[in-house]
Parts: structure tokens; sequence; C-alpha cells
């Protein structure tokens, strides 16, 4: 039994590296465990990239006229885990990616 708990975190190792060495990624609880966001992808994407169009998203979130889901607003806080909402800085973070 603890020669498959070892390889099972052998093997969670190696994935964590491989995507951590593609971008960003946060990890929040869920429903149904834990879920990986990339920092940076607002609109959530399914073509991973972090561009122009999630600063867009995040401009219209800070202005007040588009709503984040709770995961968005995690892959938008770029710049702060410590705080609550995502910012300019976080804009500008993005815009930099």
């Amino acid at each position: 039994m603890k020669s498959i708990k070892k390889a099972f975190a052998v093997v969670f190792a190696v994935m964590a590296v491989m995507l951590m060495s593609t971008a960003v990624f946060a990890e929040v609880i869920s429903g149904n465990g834990f879920d990986f966001i990339q920092l940076g992808n607002v609109n959530a994407d399914t073509n991973n990239v972090v561009d122009k169009a999630d600063a867009a998203l995040l401009l219209k979130y800070i202005d007040g006229t588009a709503t984040l889901s709770k995961k968005q607003v995690v892959a938008a806080r770029m710049t702060d885990s410590t705080k609550d909402d995502p910012d300019m800085l976080d804009v500008i973070a993005i815009l930099n990616k």
C-alpha cells in the first residue's frame, strides 16, 4: 500500500510540474475536490491563452459593467492573492503576460 501511495505521489508531482511549466495555475477547492485555474485566463476560454480579451473583461468587471464567477475572480487576481477583488494592477499584469 505504501508503494502505491508513493507512486501516486510521484505521478501527481510530475503532472503538477508539467502543468506549471506551461502556465501559472491556482488551486481552489470546489464541490468535487480541487480545480486548477489558469491565472490571467479571466474569460476561461478553452484555448488557455491569456490575452487582451481577458484584460478587457477584467476592466469591465472593475467598471461594474460585467460580472465574474468565483473562479474568474481567482484567475484575475494575478498580483496579490490576499486582496478580495482584482484591480488595475491585475489588468496590467495580464497585458504584460
